[in-house]
């Protein structure tokens, strides 16, 4: 601009931009943001408009004028409102931009008020309202404005490019941050890759593969058990069904109410495990083999090694093992019947560190050779001890004298499992919800004092009905 004008010091100005919801002022609904340039009074106008208010939801509409100033006005008094097209064909000026549209309307939301408002402020950025007839001193102030916008929007795009620049190496610096954290957790949680496993609580869903997600009828669960791993469940109860004729499925007991195959099922477990290399997860396995348990034993190990699951199998170590390794370590039983087994468990970081973060538990015991090779396959009574499991109504579960006492297990296994479902006669998700709050915590509380020991599984139906997290939280801090 010209250096002897009075104003030229103003005449690159910061514009105020504010957004106005005329109530009752033109039609219903309309959103009127206008912009205000102090430099008004200038005849050489032309300012650089920045634009502050940068939530004004233009869109595609018609910009107002505000206050129009005829040419060689004095004290920039105008005559009212007109629009920009009339404003620039009569040679008036603006005090103020005003652009209307209604507040219902989404048409040319993205690119309208961009390419109008652009198109005005470069209209008053290059002076093209002050080039008239061709004249030098037009064309020369012209180019001079010119070689200001240019310098302008140079200016513009380096200070964009310098903020992308920062902002991607902010994200960069917080992922590598969140990496670093990462490593250091251990089932979500820091303090606990210092605890052994057996001193932890896994979320655990009941009958895990019956889910009205994978179409079963009459389901023990909303959701699926992969939603159930992204939400926190660390171990899950599934029913595995081994025939000659049908292969090995997920499904309890009859097929027909909902069925899913077993290798499909580990497959989702693995891509789970390999996504979360800090988890630690646990399969109870029922078993039910219509054909023998060679055959159910042998079709579970090909399903493991298709998934890819085999090499992240935690597997005991030999009690003779070198001394300071974790190690499963067997005690002799009173009784001739049955056997007891003490395990003396690795912390979740160790099982971490091995690569080990599956453990697989299974109600019946491995078959003769060559089934003793299986060394990941742990005998379930062997190892853990449960509540009883048949409640059929909510004061079932009150009475935490008789619902938190053993069941099957010996009460030297090492592994708690509290079972905190109701059947009557199948799971309900209604009769879940009497139960799945506040009665869930306060039972495994009771539990685990009652019995002097951490509750390990915390067992139910309809997981996503219930404060099951919150729960397993609370327990392991």
């Amino acid at each position: 601009s010209s250096s002897s004008h009075p104003h030229s010091h103003q005449s690159i100005s910061r514009v105020r931009a504010r957004r106005q919801v005329a109530g009752g002022v033109g039609e219903e609904g309309v959103a009127m943001t206008t912009i205000e340039s102090p430099s008004y009074g200038s005849s050489d106008h032309a300012a650089s408009a920045w634009l502050v208010a940068a939530d004004a939801p233009f869109v595609a509409a018609t910009p107002i004028c505000l206050d129009a100033v005829e040419e060689g006005s004095e004290g920039g008094q105008g005559g009212g409102m007109r629009e920009s097209g009339q404003m620039r064909e009569s040679g008036v000026r603006c005090k103020s931009l005003s652009f209307r549209q209604s507040a219902n309307s989404a048409a040319g939301r993205d690119s309208g008020w961009r390419e109008i408002l652009g198109r005005e402020i470069m209209s008053g950025l290059l002076g093209l309202r002050g080039v008239k007839g061709g004249s030098t001193t037009g064309r020369a102030s012209w180019l001079a404005r010119c070689f200001l916008g240019v310098c302008v929007l140079t200016t513009v795009a380096s200070l964009t490019t310098l903020l992308a620049l920062r902002h991607q190496k902010e994200e960069a610096t917080g992922r590598d941050i969140a990496a670093n954290i990462d490593t250091r957790l251990c089932n979500g949680f820091e303090h606990l890759c210092d605890r052994a496993y057996d001193k932890v609580t896994y979320g655990t869903i009941h009958n895990a593969m019956s889910a009205l997600d994978d179409g079963f009828a009459v389901p023990n669960n909303f959701r699926s058990f992969n939603a159930g791993l992204d939400a926190g469940v660390r171990a899950m109860m599934l029913d595995i069904v081994s025939s000659a004729a049908f292969g090995a499925r997920l499904c309890h007991q009859d097929c027909s109410l909902g069925q899913l195959d077993l290798t499909v099922g580990l497959q989702r477990i693995a891509r789970f495990l390999h996504d979360h290399p800090h988890e630690v997860v646990t399969l109870i396995f029922e078993e039910i083999p219509l054909d023998g348990d060679e055959l159910l034993k042998t079709q579970l190990e090909a399903a493991l090694n298709v998934s890819g699951l085999s090499p992240l199998l935690f597997v005991p170590l030999d009690p003779t093992a070198a001394s300071g390794t974790p190690s499963i370590q067997p005690i002799s039983s009173s009784s001739s019947t049955s056997t007891s087994v003490s395990f003396s468990w690795p912390t979740l970081g160790q099982m971490i560190d091995r690569g080990q973060r599956l453990v697989l538990l299974g109600d019946r015991r491995p078959p003769p050779a060559p089934f003793k090779a299986q060394k990941w396959y742990i005998y379930m009574w062997d190892a853990a001890v449960e509540t009883p499991f048949s409640f059929f109504i909510k004061s079932d579960l009150l009475n935490t004298t008789s619902s938190c006492l053993y069941n099957r297990g010996s009460p030297q296994n090492s592994l708690f499992i509290v079972n905190h479902f109701l059947t009557n006669p199948l799971a309900n998700p209604f009769l879940a919800e009497t139960i799945n709050y506040d009665l869930l915590k306060s039972r495994a509380q009771s539990c685990a004092l009652q019995q002097a020991r951490s509750v390990n599984f915390l067992t139910v139906d309809f997981w996503s009905k219930s404060w099951l997290m919150a729960t397993v939280d609370t327990l392991n801090s």
